[in-house]
């Protein structure tokens, strides 16, 4: 397990970039605290691999709070990361298992 964030430092509703060093290279995550708990997702939009950060921990959201890729404008809900429309619709952001302590939330990768 990979620590990302402490639960402190996380102010709900809002997404958090965080990179990890997997021992194969640095992994870019996005977190985010929901009424149904902590998400993880990787960086990286399903369409051609972008980051969907347009700059350090700034991520462009629909009234909806929704995501929207900043390069060709794909939306994704962020419950399951499903892309609701654009060039990747019906597509996923691929989910990473986490844990979440009394303190901390974790990465798990396998």
């Amino acid at each position: 397990m990979i620590e990302l964030a402490k639960l402190k430092d996380i102010e709900s509703g809002v997404l958090r970039e965080c990179s990890i060093d997997t021992g194969q290279g640095q992994l870019s995550l996005i977190l985010i605290e929901r009424e149904e708990g902590f998400k993880a997702y990787t960086n990286s939009c399903p369409h051609q691999g972008r980051r969907l950060d347009f700059a350090e921990n700034q991520f462009l959201m629909t009234e909806n709070q929704e995501l929207v890729c900043p390069a060709h404008g794909a939306v994704f809900e962020l419950n399951k990361g499903y892309c609701l429309s654009g060039p990747c619709k019906g597509q996923s952001l691929r989910q990473i298992d986490i844990k979440v302590d009394e303190e901390s939330i974790f990465a798990i990768l396998e």
